[in-house]
């Protein structure tokens, strides 16, 4: 009883994930002739989950919901 039960299941995930279109992962390719430069130049985290990511603006700081731009006194980039 247990196996007939194990193969039900079984078959129905596997009717379920067969159902789902295909999937792409998260990535945007760029074509090599586009003219776009990096933005951001260093990322790190810290111990309240805050992004800091190092930016040619200053550093942008995301706490989750909000994005903070610091800007350097100097106006260079951040790396």
């Amino acid at each position: 009883m247990r196996l007939s039960l194990a193969a039900l299941l079984l078959l129905c995930l596997v009717k379920a994930f067969a159902s789902l279109p295909p999937a792409k992962p998260p990535i945007t390719g760029f074509r090599p002739d586009l003219d776009i430069y990096p933005q951001n130049f260093a990322i790190t985290t810290d111990s309240s989950s805050r992004i800091y990511l190092g930016n040619g603006d200053g550093v942008l700081v995301y706490d989750g919901e909000y994005w903070e731009l610091i800007p350097t006194s100097n106006g260079d980039i951040v790396r």
